[in-house]
């Protein structure tokens, strides 16, 4: 029997893309970050593709999986002491639904990208080795968003007043298992 409404996706096939999630967070300079900040909250549709590729806010489409291989923190734009009074005052969490998946201090999440060199007197933009293979993997234990599921990255600690203009990017490594049209 034939559907009266047919599908634009193939039943039971599915197609793999390797590309990141990411969200970016952008404080102007003197100002309060705060206890704790939310991420993947922002859709590319408001916030622009440079930001984010979030197509739905904290959730994938319906049809979609993606498996997080890593989580990183990558410094764009900031100050040294920026840096370390992130580093020193918050943790990065990532959340599925109500369970923390994957927690520690930021420093831990090394960014493995950003530019190399500073972009001006005292302006420096890296959280470790400019280097994807610096990135600490979840190896054998990714971590499995299915579409619809509430994910969120927090940046979660004490108050912490940027002394500059600060921009961080947050990725999720891995890939999406979406529906074939």
């Amino acid at each position: 029997m034939t559907p009266s409404v047919p599908s634009n996706y193939v039943p039971g096939v599915r197609r793999r893309q390797v590309t990141p999630l990411y969200d970016t967070l952008t404080v102007a300079t003197t100002t309060a970050i705060g206890a704790q900040k939310i991420l993947f909250g922002s859709v590319a549709g408001t916030v622009g593709i440079q930001n984010t590729n979030m197509s739905q806010a904290f959730q994938l489409p319906g049809t979609e999986k993606f498996t997080v291989a890593a989580m990183r923190f990558v410094v764009v734009s900031s100050v040294i002491a920026d840096v370390i009074g992130i580093m020193t005052n918050y943790v990065l969490r990532l959340i599925r639904g109500r369970a923390v998946e994957l927690e520690a201090p930021v420093e831990y999440f090394a960014g493995g990208a950003g530019p190399v060199a500073p972009l001006a007197a005292g302006t420096i933009v890296s959280n470790g080795v400019q280097d994807p293979r610096a990135v600490a993997s979840l190896g054998e234990n990714p971590i499995i968003i299915e579409g619809s599921d509430h994910f969120e990255v927090q940046l979660v600690g004490a108050s912490y007043t940027t002394t500059a203009a600060l921009v961080v990017r947050v990725y999720l490594d891995g890939w999406f298992d979406k529906g074939v049209q």
